[in-house]
């Protein structure tokens, strides 16, 4: 366990790391480190994921703080090293953290190929050779496949094989975590990675008799958003809810027939589909014996519901038609149909509903806000730069980046995940961000938070992977203003070789930096030794840490050979100068600040 104190005057360590003065009341930030079996451990292996544990305090009143975000990642310990002020400053401006460190900020993605291979892939490593974290093989096909945000590990389920399977998503490590079950077919995992499943009608949690059974023919399971509760829905249409922290069924109801499809609303309802899929109904947990039925003009075989639980959209794959429900009145608002192209998945972020086709070749973005009876609903096509031909309907390749306003759409043809933003431009050209998924044909994507979530008023935890030994250190902050530290802890294993480090030194040609002017600036790059580097031409990207100012800059050889760029400074403050393409088998060791006063 190791803890480091910051105050607004001094700072004081309660055991051995260094931290930053800030201009608020103090904090206090605990390190604890556990294997994912849950026991406490002083130092991890290099190699194998484990758990971090942060607390925060207030020093002066003992409480949690409340209302916090922390962002953190791992760094090797060196005396060169940045100070922890300086590194988090460069983070909150650039989002992009040292070379050769740990990032646990952002998302992942999961993704499972047609070969039953899976890949892990991390979005930020995208312009690098690879970006592939980790990678795994699949005996078969598993028939359910979900994300335990709280153990960073993708989850499996086998009806064929009886087992319960596990990926880590920090280091690819796979094993078996329940076996001799009778068909499993669907998966739940709580807000603390207890992992509940279905065999046939019976529901239970792993290692614990079934709570109820549903019948015959398979049940899926779902977690309701306030993460209280599990709902069970049989292919019979029986219903069944159970208390997570009670671990006790609390209500029973049957639809009195059996259903093609369901989802929930909400945490308080469940719609479902009819068999033909001509009709949905609505039921309230509270009212389950009085249904709103819906009528819904076509046969649908699937339904979506945005996250509000305000609308549902109801399709058939391989259709162009779509049916709008407003759940709000438990009526059809409205139906659309698809130009030139049928329907393969729905998606949903707040405002908007994201439409797959299966030729693969546009996603459709929906408004939801201007869903109106009587008014033609403002659909935009966003070209994927597909061939088409792409989904059959079984694939799962759309997946929300919530909270953020952005959904992942995968082309499967070219295996390129493209970022969808809800107010994407209608052209002809597709989006800007993307994300190269490597390993296989992509069949179901998930994209999984390894960001320190918080566990409970002041206390955050996240999986991490270090892949060499030796003395390293967590970096944290919370932002602009509040707490920022260098916690070090020790990695079990042999510790990396060198890396070739490189170094940039800034100086104005006029002794200073202006604002509002052009100015010529020097640029220097040396080894470790001193010694410059021998390059003509050299880019950085030149950011504001105190507004969204950035621009790129080139830098060429002068006739002193010295290289150099003009820079115009909007504003004063401090600046941060960042190498674009860095030299082949060399690494930056720390991103230069320059700070501009008049």
């Amino acid at each position: 366990m190791r803890t480091a104190a910051l105050a607004l005057v001094a700072l004081t360590w309660m055991q051995c790391a260094h931290a930053q003065p800030l201009d608020t009341a103090s904090l206090t930030a605990k390190l604890s480190l556990e294997d994912l079996s849950g026991k406490s451990i002083t130092e991890p292996d290099h190699g194998k994921a484990f758990r971090l544990r942060v607390d925060l305090n207030d020093a002066a009143t003992g409480r949690a703080p409340n209302g916090l975000e922390i962002a953190g990642w791992i760094r090797r310990s060196d005396p060169l090293n940045r100070s922890c002020e300086d590194e988090a400053r460069a983070y909150r401006v650039t989002r992009a953290i040292a070379e050769g460190a740990v990032d646990l900020n952002g998302v992942v993605l999961a993704v499972l190929n047609e070969d039953a291979s899976v890949g892990i892939i991390d979005p930020k490593l995208n312009g690098q050779p690879a970006n592939m974290l980790a990678a795994a093989s699949l005996d078969t096909m598993p028939d359910d496949f979900i994300i335990d945000r709280a153990n960073m590990r993708a989850l499996f389920a086998f009806k064929s094989k009886g087992t319960v399977e596990e990926i880590s998503l920090a280091d690819g490590a796979r094993q078996v975590i329940a076996q001799g079950l009778k068909s499993p077919s669907s998966l739940a995992v709580t807000s603390v990675g207890d992992v509940w499943i279905a065999e046939g009608g019976a529901v239970h949690r792993i290692g614990d008799q079934p709570v109820t059974n549903l019948g015959k023919g398979d049940t899926r399971l779902s977690i309701t958003p306030d993460a209280k509760r599990i709902v069970a829905v049989s292919d019979g249409g029986e219903v069944g809810l159970v208390d997570i922290a009670a671990d006790r069924i609390v209500m029973r109801g049957s639809l009195g027939h059996p259903i093609s499809a369901s989802t929930l609303v909400g945490s308080d309802a469940v719609l479902t589909l009819s068999p033909d899929g001509k009709l949905a109904e609505l039921r309230y947990f509270d009212d389950f014996a009085t249904p709103i039925a819906i009528p819904l003009g076509l046969a649908a075989k699937q339904i979506a519901v945005s996250p509000d639980g305000r609308k549902a959209l109801a399709f058939a794959p391989g259709t162009p038609t779509v049916a709008i429900i407003d759940l709000a009145t438990g009526t059809l608002a409205q139906s659309f149909a698809l130009n030139d192209a049928t329907v393969a998945e729905i998606g949903f972020t707040e405002r908007a509903a994201f439409i797959a086709t299966r030729e693969g070749a546009y996603l459709g973005v929906l408004d939801l806000n201007s869903v109106k009876q009587g008014t033609a609903p403002m659909i935009r096509p966003v070209p994927l730069g597909g061939k088409g031909g792409a989904s059959n309907g079984d694939r799962q390749l759309l997946a929300s980046m919530l909270p953020s306003p952005n959904m992942l759409a995968v082309d499967r043809d070219s295996g390129t995940g493209w970022i969808v933003p809800e107010l994407a431009a209608v052209g002809s050209m597709p989006p800007m961000d993307s994300v190269r998924l490597r390993g296989g044909v992509p069949l179901q994507v998930h994209i999984a938070d390894r960001s320190f979530r918080e566990i409970q008023p002041g206390r955050f935890e996240t999986v991490a992977k270090v892949g060499d030994g030796g003395k390293h250190e967590l970096v944290l902050t919370t932002g602009i203003g509040g707490l920022t530290a260098c916690i070090p802890f020790d990695v079990h294993g042999p510790a990396a070789k060198p890396s070739r480090l490189y170094h940039v030194a800034v100086n104005p040609t006029n002794g200073s930096y202006r604002a509002e002017v052009p100015q010529e600036i020097e640029f220097t790059l040396s080894d470790e030794q001193g010694h410059n580097l021998d390059v003509e031409t050299a880019r950085f990207l030149v950011p504001s840490l105190v507004s969204g100012w950035s621009q790129e800059v080139v830098a060429h050889r002068a006739a002193d050979g010295k290289l150099k760029a003009t820079v115009r400074f909007p504003h004063v403050g401090i600046y941060a100068v960042q190498p674009i393409g860095v030299p082949k088998g060399w690494h930056l060791q720390s991103t230069p600040l320059i700070e501009v006063l008049s």
